[in-house]
């Protein structure tokens, strides 16, 4: 009975300090994606007893699901302010970026940075979350797209990109290694300060304004 007691209270502990229990994540279907495969299994490593429900849609649905309480913590990719609502916990920096099959021929892979005037005539694959952005960013940068492909999530336009059928424009952060002997890929630049501002973007983890969190989802964001 003291062994049963003391597993008991061990357990109920675990819960409380957030080592147990289910997380509840929103997140953008970004794969392949080695920062959030990283922090991911970081976190199982240091909290194996947490269990995961993951929801992947975009950045409006998962507004959606921290609203109606499926989901506690959301990671999206989302330029612009955020919905009165909802707040940003913590954010690492991104940009847009181009990213090219080696034997595409509209972008060396010599390039650093890649203009946005170069996208000229380019058959392009965009997410959705990200074509109004783009869209203004042509017509600030006077450029008329050709858009191939438009999804949901970036494994689609990265899939046209890598068939050498289009260049695909995403969002990446700087510890992303997208880079290999097939694939490369550049940020987007521009010499109109307006138009590289909105090069930049973010990814957030957010959660809904004055809810209280479960200890899984605090020593989550910790």
């Amino acid at each position: 009975m003291i062994l049963l007691e003391d597993a008991a209270r061990k357990e109920l502990q675990s819960y409380a300090e957030g080592a147990a229990g289910v997380l509840r994540i929103g997140m953008t279907q970004a794969y392949p994606d080695a920062q959030m495969t990283q922090l991911l299994l970081s976190f199982h490593q240091a909290c194996p007893k947490v269990r995961y429900s993951f929801y992947e849609v975009n950045s409006n649905e998962i507004m959606d699901l921290l609203r109606s309480g499926l989901v506690e913590v959301g990671i999206v990719r989302t330029p612009g302010l955020l919905p009165a609502d909802l707040e940003a916990v913590l954010k690492t920096e991104e940009r847009l970026c181009v990213y090219c099959c080696y034997q595409n021929p509209w972008i060396a892979p010599q390039e650093t940075a890649v203009p946005v005037s170069a996208l000229q005539g380019v058959p392009l694959a965009v997410s959705r979350g990200f074509e109004p952005l783009l869209t203004d960013v042509f017509q600030r940068a006077e450029v008329q797209p050709e858009i191939l492909s438009v999804a949901t999530s970036r494994n689609n336009p990265m899939m046209w990109a890598r068939a050498g059928a289009a260049v695909a424009v995403i969002c990446a952060g700087p510890a992303e290694e997208l880079d290999n002997g097939e694939v490369f890929c550049r940020p987007l630049v521009s010499e109109d300060p307006l138009v590289a501002q909105e090069l930049a973007s973010a990814r957030s983890f957010i959660t809904l304004r004055g809810r209280d969190l479960s200890a899984s989802a605090q020593k989550f964001l910790q």
